[in-house]
């Protein structure tokens, strides 16, 4: 991706709304694995390139309870509600660019992390936003999940 773009995380209600928890800045984030797994939420790319990603599968099929094997079988784990977050009293139903806003899992946007900074641990923008969401695996944080506005 060309364009810039931020990563807030939060909570889903049952209405669509999003609640803003935390958001980082990645500017921009060029066309590798986060960007792919952005791609693919927001309904861009059929066919993501997830198979060099080590625990892809287990972490497709985490959030909703089920094992890998079963998540790849059923593609479960792999479609993406579409959000509606809030500025101010502004309700927005996507980015500047005009695309949808997926709330992804955390745990996938983790994975992509890991493997950005795998490829390049100098962009320290990855890192950051790493170390933010990494403690919404904790059990204190349930149904976290992380929408990306491009701005």
């Amino acid at each position: 991706m060309g364009y810039e773009i931020k990563l807030i995380a939060g909570e889903k209600t049952s209405d669509g709304t999003f609640l803003e928890i935390l958001s980082v800045d990645l500017s921009k984030i060029g066309s590798g694995p986060l960007s792919k797994l952005i791609s693919f939420a927001q309904g861009k790319t059929k066919t993501p390139d997830f198979q060099e990603w080590r625990d892809f599968k287990s972490i497709m099929g985490k959030h909703v309870g089920v094992e890998g094997e079963t998540a790849d079988l059923f593609g479960i784990g792999t479609r993406y509600d579409f959000v509606s977050i809030y500025d101010g009293n502004e309700k927005i139903d996507e980015d500047l660019y005009g695309d949808p806003l997926p709330a992804i899992p955390v745990l996938q946007v983790l994975s992509a992390l890991d493997e950005e900074i795998k490829i390049d641990a100098s962009y320290r923008r990855f890192l950051l936003a790493k170390s933010c969401l990494k403690d919404f695996e904790k059990d204190t944080w349930t149904d976290i999940f992380v929408v990306p506005f491009g701005h």
